[in-house]
């Protein structure tokens, strides 16, 4: 007999339209893992995605929620031609009210991803989520990551976390942090690499990777003891899966690191420029890919000025 309230049918809601832009590994991965709704993509490169539209608008006509997951130098394009397709159809009436969320870790015109939807859709809900999602394991592993926004109500936030089959949400207000997270841990992420790859041993590690956290620490506040801060760094520095580990293990090898995108080198700089306090761990990186070396990592753990 049916249920008479038909409670449950939320999850068989094909209304629910989320639209991912973006379709490279994680892109891919997270419309794998969507229950419940209906699942448009797009991207320039053409996939074999069933979802993936033929044009930018089809993708996004009839969005309840949109992710983002471009890398960061096409961040700020991509959602400007969202805009524009909104634009051009006359559509901006009626769609203040998608939901704009962003998995984009890096920084964009020396902005962060959550501080351009905020100027460019002040009136949409936008929101980050980060935290550790390796895209080969959201097909079949359940993981959890950190949902920051401070205008997605709880009714919408309710709906997606029920369709996000893999992915569990733990909500907070601080987009500035959780983007942070994102963005930083993938530089930490390099070093660890050139660590791995130069066989400089574990107690090594441990000690750079510590002072990694203060520093996350000092410049995020307590979100470091998120899913989004701790759990994304663990598995982005340790992992050979993460593609900015790969690439320092595979630099400090002196094997070809073409074909490896990394943002955590793409944002260096953009990161040093945007954050106010210093980060000598950062620096060290930095100056590690310029001097084709590991002294100035080591440099760090020789600094008795603490």
């Amino acid at each position: 007999m049916p249920c008479k309230y038909n409670y449950l049918d939320m999850h068989q809601d094909c209304q629910y339209v989320i639209s991912v832009i973006g379709l490279g590994k994680l892109g891919s991965a997270l419309a794998a893992q969507l229950t419940g709704c209906t699942v448009r993509g797009w991207d320039v490169v053409k996939t074999d995605h069933s979802y993936q539209t033929d044009t930018l608008y089809e993708a996004i006509k009839d969005a309840t929620t949109i992710f983002l997951v471009v890398p960061s130098e096409h961040f700020e394009s991509s959602l400007r031609d969202i805009i524009r397709e909104y634009s051009n159809h006359g559509r901006w009436h009626d769609v203040t009210n998608v939901n704009f969320i962003t998995f984009t870790k890096g920084i964009c015109s020396g902005r962060l991803p959550i501080e351009i939807l905020k100027r460019e859709l002040p009136f949409n809900p936008i929101g980050v989520i980060s935290g550790p999602m390796l895209s080969e394991e959201i097909y079949h592993e359940i993981t959890y990551a950190m949902l920051a926004t401070h205008n997605i109500d709880i009714h919408a936030v309710t709906g997606l976390k029920i369709r996000m089959k893999n992915i569990r949400l733990e909500v907070t207000t601080d987009t500035i942090g959780v983007t942070l997270c994102g963005v930083i841990k993938n530089i930490y992420a390099v070093g660890m690499g050139m660590v791995d790859g130069y066989n400089l041993g574990d107690n090594v590690k441990a000690c750079i990777a510590t002072k990694a956290i203060q520093e996350m620490r000092q410049l995020i506040g307590d979100t470091i003891l998120s899913y989004a801060g701790i759990g994304d760094f663990l598995t982005t520095c340790y992992s050979p899966k993460s593609r900015n580990y790969t690439y320092g293990y595979e630099w400090v090898k002196g094997h070809s690191t073409e074909g490896i995108m990394s943002e955590g080198v793409n944002n260096i700089d953009q990161v040093l420029d945007y954050c106010s306090i210093d980060l000598p761990i950062v620096k060290a990186i930095k100056k590690c890919l310029h001097c084709e070396g590991v002294q100035p990592l080591l440099a760090t753990l020789n600094d008795r000025s603490e």
